[in-house]
């Protein structure tokens, strides 16, 4: 979308759909010469207008251009060619994206989910966002309005019904091999709806958004709903061997954390701790009876603090002097060396 903030309102929209040429790319170097030589620039963005509209844009504000920020540029320039190309492609969130390991065996996890959907006369499993659709596939999908949703037929292909802009992330990322990518004006709860083949029953995700499931129920007025966890959960609840080496992983990777710490700290010179047991063994480092990484305070420290205490309770016992003996308290209570706690004279 163009808007005139100068002159005459106007505004033009483009739409049309987009691919991403990044850098490296033989369709980037093709268009790249097109364009001035930005330091930095990591991609080119192609779109395929199939509709261009305008509008008359008196809505929109005058304001003056000042001139662009320099900051990025010379950024990018510091870092030279050679610099952007060491930096390290940082990945999106945990909490939003994981990516298919190769170790994990998603079709034997597909295998036995239709077994149990057999067990329980379930025709569909339906997942959208949560735990259970990358258990299945390796894919999580963003918690977004536009819906992400797993299709697993009893019988047949399973396809992964995702919004066009998340498509290009989905390609190589997840067990599932097909997918079917919906644009901004299709119905995507209809496409689940056609795929799923008017189901007796379903079990759908326990994380399925409200709004998602409330649509599904109104297309498929005839299928019965049950939650997904009916059918995942026995699955989950026993670990198999990928996952249990996963585990293994997690718990060396702890170890190795652990071990750098007690390092840091010695080339502190502040005392490490001991631990003989180790996540990776299989036990709790606690449980071992050992004592815990946090370290204790200095002897100095200690011996400061206990000073500290007994002047604070040599001061209160002065106190409770002057005021309950006042035949031998001249007004003041007797203080000890380092307190400054004074008492007004007992009444007679």
């Amino acid at each position: 979308m163009w808007c005139a903030f100068e002159g005459k309102g106007r505004i033009v929209r483009i739409s049309g759909r987009g691919r991403v040429h990044e850098l490296g790319s033989p369709r980037f170097a093709e268009l790249a010469p097109r364009f001035p030589s930005l330091p930095g620039a990591r991609s080119i963005i192609e779109v395929e207008a199939d509709r261009i509209a305008t509008s008359c844009g008196d809505g929109v504000p005058l304001m003056d251009f000042v001139g662009h920020r320099d900051r990025l540029l010379d950024w990018a320039r510091a870092k030279g060619e050679d610099g952007l190309r060491r930096l390290p492609r940082r990945e999106e969130r945990g909490e939003h994206r994981r990516a298919a390991r190769a170790l994990m065996r998603y079709a034997a996890r597909i295998a036995r989910a239709r077994e149990r959907m057999a067990e329980l006369d379930v025709d569909v499993l339906l997942l959208s966002v949560g735990a259970d659709l990358p258990y299945l596939t390796g894919y999580e999908a963003m918690p977004l309005e536009r819906l992400t949703m797993f299709v697993l037929p009893r019988e047949g292909d399973a396809k992964l019904v995702v919004p066009r802009l998340e498509a290009p992330r989905v390609a190589g990322r997840t067990a599932c091999s097909r997918s079917s990518p919906w644009e901004e004006t299709d119905d995507p709860v209809a496409i689940v709806a056609r795929i799923a083949n008017r189901p007796a029953r379903a079990a759908i995700g326990d994380r399925t958004w409200a709004r998602f499931l409330l649509a599904l129920e109104d297309a498929m007025p005839a299928t019965v709903f049950s939650p997904a966890s009916e059918v995942l959960g026995p699955l989950r609840a026993v670990k198999d061997e990928d996952e249990i080496e996963a585990l293994r992983a997690a718990a060396a990777a702890v170890d190795a954390h652990r071990r750098r710490a007690a390092r840091r700290a010695r080339s502190r010179g502040a005392p490490s701790s001991t631990c003989t047991g180790s996540w990776s063994s299989g036990c709790s480092p606690r449980a071992t009876s050992a004592r815990t990484s946090r370290s204790s305070p200095p002897a100095s420290t200690r011996r400061a603090r206990t000073t500290s205490r007994r002047r604070r309770v040599s001061c209160a016992r002065a106190t409770s002097c002057c005021a309950t003996s006042a035949g031998r308290c001249a007004g003041t209570a007797p203080t000890s060396p380092g307190c400054s706690t004074s008492a007004n004279p007992a009444p007679r």
